[in-house]
């Protein structure tokens, strides 16, 4: 009995510890160098289907700091809302995108 208690309380420590690792360190980077929330427009929302899933891209357009226009585009995200055309964002749809340098911008 004593075994089995020591047993669970090691694990759950070895999870938490697992997850302050996995959640920190992607969170650390942005503690190093921070940005700013920057407005910006949807430029297409295009499908990227998958097997099991349905996923979008948005690529998207803002102006920096200085005036320049530059363009991004998100990693595929898991959107069943978006499976009809109907839903999906026209272009010109205002979206917030962190910005951190010309290099280093994401849709939110």
């Amino acid at each position: 009995m004593i075994v089995g208690c020591a047993m669970g309380a090691l694990m759950t420590l070895l999870g938490i510890l697992l997850w302050l690792v996995l959640q920190w360190r992607p969170t650390r980077w942005l503690h190093q160098h921070p940005g700013r929330v920057l407005p910006g427009e949807i430029v297409v929302c295009k499908d990227a289907p998958m097997k099991d899933d349905y996923e979008v891209i948005v690529q998207y357009r803002l102006r920096d700091l200085d005036g320049k226009v530059l363009e991004g585009e998100s990693a595929p995200v898991s959107r069943v809302d978006l499976f009809n055309d109907a839903n999906k964002p026209a272009p010109g749809a205002a979206v917030l995108i962190y910005f951190v340098n010309s290099e280093k911008h994401w849709v939110l």
